[in-house]
């Protein structure tokens, strides 16, 4: 495959958001792909992205795959990626009927890895960051496995390139260098509950509210609730 196209897994985050505008600074070409897999931020996640894409000028895709995997998982919130649960914060799950479903990145990356081969891409980016990478699913190791089991599927021609190139920084970091690129921080969505605004309680936000007060950067978020105390991202 010698398409110069990259492709995303674009979530309307922050963390997406700033990858994308970095690939761009780059000069690639960048193909966005959304996926909703019935998350109850899902949504929300949907119209951030849009808006950023409407900005930016890339080529977006969305697919839905919310129904089946409800009626899957016998679920009415599945959650496939880890940024909206953690486990190291006092405080309640994100949505009592959301579990985080085995093998749930995997299948996120291996999606993304199937259609990037039907169109001739072989570069997929991900904006998983140092903090992600204590779950094992976020590590160096396990996206390289990820590349070798495309090649062992569908042939060495057939390789998708998993690239992380955030993994070895941290959120605020990434948040800094969202800044220069001047990414548009406000139209971005990170709570897990999918409320009308940022719970301002949930772990996401929290981690988002961290990263904006260590950089010095206002943060424009507006919070349902307000924080008690803005944790940063190495109290997490």
């Amino acid at each position: 495959m010698t398409n110069k196209k990259v492709a995303l897994l674009y979530s309307g985050g922050p963390d997406s958001t700033t990858l994308l505008f970095d690939l761009i600074d780059q000069g690639r070409e960048v193909v966005a792909l959304t996926f909703d897999f019935g998350e109850a931020e899902g949504y929300k996640e949907l119209i951030a992205a849009k808006s950023i894409i409407e900005r930016v000028g890339v080529e977006h895709h969305f697919f839905d795959f919310s129904g089946p995997l409800k009626e899957f998982y016998g679920l009415k919130q599945p959650q496939f990626m880890r940024g909206a649960q953690w486990t190291t914060m006092q405080t309640p799950p994100v949505n009592e009927s959301e579990d985080i479903q085995p093998f749930g990145s995997s299948i996120a990356l291996l999606l993304a890895a199937s259609w990037a081969v039907k169109n001739g891409i072989e570069d997929v980016f991900y904006a998983v960051h140092a903090e992600d990478a204590r779950f094992t699913d976020n590590k160096l190791d396990y996206f390289s496995l990820l590349s070798d089991v495309t090649s062992k599927c569908e042939g060495e021609q057939f390789r998708i390139k998993f690239h992380t190139p955030y993994i070895s920084i941290r959120k605020h970091e990434v948040f800094e260098k969202g800044a220069s690129l001047e990414v548009p921080f406000n139209e971005t969505w990170s709570c897990g509950k999918g409320l009308e605004a940022h719970c301002g309680t949930c772990p996401t936000c929290h981690e988002r509210a961290g990263a904006f007060a260590v950089n010095g950067i206002q943060d424009p978020t507006l919070y349902i609730n307000e924080f008690a105390q803005v944790l940063e991202p190495n109290s997490l």
